[in-house]
């Protein structure tokens, strides 16, 4: 067993028994690690963090095993539960879950750190939440190599939008995101669905790095399913989080 000091996140938790529990966590050199927290489940014992937390932790692991043993930890980064309410819990709950999962299959660890590191500083509050999650699963996407091809038609390749001084005109179409084909298909194609030009526009902000609080929030929130739904294409596999998380964006 080796001996290692480094910044982790806490990913997940996973109750064991009565008082344990498994924590997931994410280095940005080892990539995803597993470690028994023995009496975490009781916060006297001392390890009082919740997913999304960064910790500098000093543990025992060794080579080509994701299992460690951990010896000492400090805070880095704890975010105040209180101000955010739970519908922003429950948000930040199922992005720690996605970056666990995509972590273990082995996407770029030192990527998703990053971006878990970048969006410490984010609003995650209410008002500002549908944003947040859309920016997390748009750079996720830009991670993993799989960004959707939004600028044209995936079957006729006509272009989805025409660029006008600093911004642009959409063609007015419904669109499918087509999960194997990697983009949009558009109605005249027979493939129309939920999506449309303001979701063109949407995609088209975010990848110019533009503000989206004048979004409307039924163009936010199709497309915010249509990334979850494309990511778990992508990745194979369902968040268990996600459909408490679409009860809690419905109210």
């Amino acid at each position: 067993m080796e001996l290692y000091q480094e910044p982790l996140f806490l990913l997940v938790k996973y109750p064991l028994g009565e008082a344990d529990f498994i924590a997931h966590l994410l280095s940005r050199s080892q990539g995803p690690l597993q470690a028994r927290v023995q009496g975490g489940q009781q916060l006297k014992k001392g390890f009082a963090y919740e997913p999304g937390d960064q910790i500098e932790a000093t543990f025992e692991g060794q080579e080509g095993s994701e299992f460690i043993r951990l010896k000492e930890v400090r805070p880095l980064f704890q975010r105040d539960p209180q101000p955010l309410g739970y519908v922003s819990i429950l948000g930040l709950a199922t992005m720690m879950e996605l970056a666990n999962r995509l972590g273990r299959r082995g996407w770029d660890a030192a990527g998703l750190f990053d971006l878990l590191r970048a969006s410490q500083t984010w609003d995650w509050s209410r008002p500002s939440l549908l944003q947040r999650l859309f920016d997390f699963l748009w750079l996720l996407t830009d991670l993993g190599g799989i960004k959707p091809e939004y600028r044209q038609c995936m079957t006729c390749h006509r272009e989805s939008y025409l660029v006008k001084g600093e911004g642009i005109q959409v063609r007015k179409s419904f669109y499918l995101l087509n999960h194997a084909q990697g983009g949009l298909v558009c109605g005249g194609c027979g493939e129309g669905g939920d999506l449309n030009g303001s979701s063109v526009k949407l995609f088209w902000l975010a990848d110019q790095q533009q503000p989206l609080e004048a979004v409307p929030a039924d163009i936010m929130l199709q497309a915010l399913w249509q990334l979850f739904d494309y990511l778990a294409f992508h990745s194979h596999f369902q968040l268990k989080a996600l459909p408490l998380l679409r009860e809690a964006l419905k109210a």
